[in-house]
């Protein structure tokens, strides 16, 4: 199982460990930077866990409602959701849709792995984004796909200056040919925010 951190931000940030040195200054010159093994497996097993349980209940109303004729639920996590689509072409979308945020994914969210990397990167005072998603990526799948942005298109001009920093954990191992993320390798050195189209 993969567990990377994923993070930017527009401003120099310094260690708060000697021991980080160099992961920080990655960071700072490319504007990310990949932490393996700093999710303990429970957590990530419970957010799989609370994936799953809503996967079951999107299954569970498809089922009842006549859009899909098997639930799958003797199907990997993996590829669960992949088979259901088989029989309902974008239903994945349903799971970005929800608006709940399941016990298991603000577990792993406030977590203190991640608590302590928000601190060493941004100091002792910091907030979490209210904002969430869950994309289940799926092949061919248009609606869970995000093209090439910054996050802070997304915030109102008052929140541009506030240094923020974003992880990404795959709950299944993340390659290439199954849709892991991308990076601008640099892309925060200007300080310019793109403009966004869709």
């Amino acid at each position: 199982m993969l567990a990377r951190l994923v993070a930017w931000v527009p401003l120099t940030v310094r260690p708060v460990h000697p021991d980080c040195a160099e992961e920080f200054n990655a960071y700072n010159e490319n504007g990310w930077v990949i932490k393996k093994g700093v999710i303990p497996a429970a957590l990530v097993e419970g957010a799989k866990s609370a994936v799953m349980a809503s996967v079951d209940t999107i299954a569970a109303k498809l089922l009842a409602d006549g859009h899909i004729t098997d639930a799958c639920e003797s199907v990997p996590f993996e590829r669960r959701m992949f088979e259901i689509e088989k029989q309902l072409p974008h239903a994945s979308v349903l799971m970005h849709k929800t608006g709940i945020l399941q016990p298991g994914i603000a577990k792993l969210w406030e977590s203190k792995p991640l608590l302590d990397i928000a601190q060493q990167l941004l100091g002792p005072s910091i907030g979490g984004m209210p904002v969430w998603n869950l994309r289940v990526k799926t092949p061919g799948q248009e609606q869970a796909t995000v093209p090439w942005h910054q996050d802070t298109a997304y915030l109102d001009p008052s929140g541009h200056d506030a240094l923020q920093v974003t992880a990404w954990i795959p709950l299944v191992p993340a390659r290439k040919e199954n849709g892991c993320m991308q990076l601008l390798d640099r892309g925060h050195r200007s300080g310019e925010e793109g403009k966004h189209t869709w």
